[in-house]
């Protein structure tokens, strides 16, 4: 789960905002049901084979939810929680959810 602070709470926006955190991901990390997202050329095209780096982890799925109020978020991270979870926060009620290997 990404922070969402300032994008909005639309998917698009949430996309546009955070495209280049899903420079790693394949093509079909980000294939909606009916049609696939392409976001001006940041991704969604075949990446390229590069030597392996303990710093870029392949996506193999994205996707916008709502943020969820998880055990101990309140305490962990409060500050980057959406009103609606805690008063006194800043985020968005959306964010971008990743999924990568463990």
């Amino acid at each position: 789960m990404m922070w969402n602070i300032g994008a909005g709470s639309s998917s698009d926006a949430i996309l546009r905002s955070m495209s280049m955190e899903l420079v790693p991901a394949c093509p079909q990390a980000l294939t909606k049901e009916q049609e696939e997202i392409a976001l001006d050329g940041h991704f969604g095209t075949v990446p390229k084979r590069l030597t392996a780096h303990p710093n870029v982890i392949t996506v193999y799925r994205a996707f916008t939810a709502e943020v969820p109020l998880l055990p101990g978020a309140q305490e962990e991270y409060p500050d980057v929680l959406p009103a609606r979870l805690n008063p006194q926060g800043l985020g968005s009620n959306r964010t971008l959810f990743l999924v990568m290997k463990k």
